[in-house]
């Protein structure tokens, strides 16, 4: 049985067209509090690494160490300031896929690409049964950070939220 090592968070961070200046990308997460050492990024307790860039210099791929949403945003609308748009891709497995395939209502019996709509973003999922795993991508930009879609996506990916206690609900339910 394979043991359940967390999620594997990618950002891919696509910069402006003709303007594939790498070093302004660092400077806006350095203006987001992160601190760049190397090859890796750091704030606080979150880490996260600089996994490699493209050829033409026009998008660079980090790894975050974090299964935390709060994280992954912060990170993201740091970046936002130079890239166009920004991918996120989660790759999922074990009992950590099965959870992810369960909340969208797909079944992880066969392998298959499906293409989900949630808060208002289309997101590609890849299912590999025999493997146990799942890869979810998707693309967001000012538009979704400013509605807090990624945080929305992450919970329901990766059920962070903290269940609502008896007395949360019978309150919900008299308002």
């Amino acid at each position: 049985m394979l043991r359940d090592s967390g999620p594997c968070i990618r950002v891919v961070c696509k910069l402006r067209s003709g303007d594939s200046d790498v070093e302004a990308l660092f400077r806006a997460l350095e203006a987001g509090e992160w601190k760049l050492a190397g090859p890796k990024l750091s704030k606080g307790e979150f880490e996260a690494e600089i996994l490699s860039s493209s050829l033409e210099g026009d998008e660079v791929i980090f790894s975050l160490r974090s299964a935390n949403p709060e994280v992954l945003e912060d990170f993201s609308r740091a970046a936002i300031r130079e890239c166009w748009y920004i991918e996120v891709h989660y790759h999922l497995r074990a009992e950590a896929a099965e959870k992810a395939a369960e909340n969208l209502g797909i079944k992880l019996g066969e392998k298959r690409v499906f293409r989900i709509k949630e808060f208002g973003v289309q997101l590609k999922v890849e299912s590999f049964p025999a493997a146990r795993a799942l890869t979810i991508s998707y693309r967001v930009g000012w538009g979704e950070l400013n509605r807090n879609v990624m945080k929305k996506i992450h919970e329901k990916l990766i059920n962070t939220k903290s269940p609502k206690s008896l007395l949360d609900r019978i309150m919900g339910w008299m308002k």
